[in-house]
């Protein structure tokens, strides 16, 4: 199985991921979020419930949507990820 951060990349470059991929990733963003004391920070508390509370879509925005070529060449460029040759 891909890394969390192989699976994040592919979703953000549109490729597949497999239902089990996805779903051990929400798991793994979920101990990780476990893991920030969120409650310490109320700024932070707040956009927790504000995401979960939201459209995801909407939450997003259109700049991290991976059905958008533009978004997708940006995270590509960022990230210098080659997901043609797997670099």
């Amino acid at each position: 199985m891909r890394n969390l951060d192989e699976i994040t990349a592919a979703v953000r470059t549109g490729l597949a991921v497999t239902d089990e991929e996805m779903r051990r990733a929400i798991v793994a963003y979920d101990v990780l979020l476990a893991q920030f004391d969120l409650p310490r920070y109320p700024a932070l508390l707040a956009e927790y419930f504000l995401a979960g509370e939201t459209d995801v879509k909407v939450y997003a925005g259109s700049a991290n949507d991976y059905s958008d070529p533009a978004a997708r060449e940006w995270y590509r460029d960022f990230h210098a990820v080659d997901i043609m040759n797997g670099d």
